[in-house]
């Protein structure tokens, strides 16, 4: 059985838009710094991001937050154009 976790987060569209330039950041930052760490360096191409990802669950949790992120601001754009 799989336990998770549920987060209920109100923020302003601006916040949501720094908050999101914010994590893709992060996330770039730190999957570069993994990308090309001695642990990697004979994983396929291919398969490397997910390998990291399943080696890292703090990496793995940043890129649902920005995909959760990246959905609410087409959200909120989506408003804004009404």
């Amino acid at each position: 059985m799989t336990h998770t976790v549920n987060l209920q987060l109100e923020l302003t569209p601006k916040q949501v838009r720094a908050y999101h330039r914010f994590l893709v950041a992060q996330y770039e930052h730190s999957m570069q710094l993994q990308w090309f760490a001695d642990r990697y360096r004979y994983v396929p191409a291919e398969i490397r991001t997910r390998r990291i990802l399943d080696d890292h669950p703090a990496l793995s949790a940043l890129s649902a937050l920005f995909n959760t992120l990246q959905a609410a601001r087409n959200a909120v754009r989506a408003l804004e154009l009404h």
